[in-house]
């Protein structure tokens, strides 16, 4: 799930985007920056990108995009913290996908374009888009002998949080492996633990806004804390901090200059998605071995 707070400081400085220079440019470049939730012309929810090519093109008619786009896709997560239940589970375009429009008429104002969002929940931070910060020079190679290192300080503010956002993908695909790797190392935590204790867990996981909040969770949910007690030794054991540390991409991030360590944001968003995997592959182990036993 995309966090909230980062969406949010995009949006603040939003301004730094709005200044779209075509004079010598035949496309314009649009690239969202945060997840995109669309509907189609029938009112129900539909990820198809030309839903919003549709919305860009009846708003501004002098641009024309002819399949011309390079996508992904996210399951968009929610909770209701008033009702304490999750939201609908929706698919939308994922952060980062890519229009390339054509110009024909270059004497039109797009000056508006990005100011605002598209699609829905946009007052969640959802639908929030960029134009042009990819450029169409050629890139050219130096000769630097330290290829590997990037001065953040020289990279310019379009462009340093689709960084961010593709460094924190690598890191999640491999807190994905280690979470695989955890859950079967760890099985004595499956000891004392129900299926209706790990979906307890991850309920919590959603209330807690950091690793210290979600240990005080546990505490006041579980009066018998013998049902927790492996995932509170796990915890204490396993600070989310030295967690990352162990990861080979916190090096690509040292080489970059980011201190996401620094960053609470990152860090609590990283920490909920490591457990929330772990405790779905711990359900999954245990529906397993009880199948096997069935058998």
């Amino acid at each position: 799930m995309q966090n909230i707070q980062e969406l949010k400081y995009l949006w603040r400085n939003r301004n730094a985007y709005n200044e779209i220079n075509i004079d010598d440019e035949e496309k314009m470049i649009i690239t969202l920056i945060s997840p995109m939730i669309l509907c189609n012309e029938y009112g129900n929810i539909d990820s198809d990108p030309r839903n919003f090519i549709k919305i860009v093109q009846e708003e501004y008619p002098a641009l024309e995009c002819n399949d011309k786009y390079f996508i992904r896709h996210v399951t968009v997560y929610g909770y209701n913290s008033k009702w304490g239940l999750p939201r609908q589970q929706v698919q939308a375009l994922a952060s980062g996908s890519v229009f390339v429009f054509e110009i024909k008429d270059k004497d039109n104002d797009f000056s508006g374009l990005s100011t605002k969002a598209y699609g829905l929940r946009t007052n969640e931070g959802f639908g929030r888009i960029t134009i042009n910060i990819h450029g169409l020079k050629t890139l050219e190679k130096s000769d630097n002998e330290n290829d590997e290192y990037v001065d953040m300080n020289l990279i310019s503010q379009h462009a340093k949080p689709l960084i961010i956002y593709i460094e924190k993908e690598k890191l999640k695909k491999e807190l994905i492996k280690k979470a695989i790797s955890d859950a079967k190392n760890q099985k004595y935590i499956l000891k004392n633990m129900t299926n209706s204790t790990i979906g307890r867990l991850k309920t919590l996981l959603k209330k807690s806004n950091s690793e210290e909040h979600f240990k005080k969770l546990l505490l006041e949910e579980f009066k018998k804390v013998s049902k927790i007690n492996d995932i509170i030794k796990y915890l204490e054991n396993n600070t989310f901090i030295s967690i990352l540390l162990s990861l080979e991409t916190y090096q690509t991030f040292k080489r970059l200059d980011i201190d996401y360590i620094g960053n609470t944001n990152i860090i609590n968003e990283l920490f909920i998605f490591y457990y929330t995997k772990l405790f779905n592959i711990l359900r999954y182990l245990k529906e397993k071995k009880e199948g096997a036993k069935n058998v």
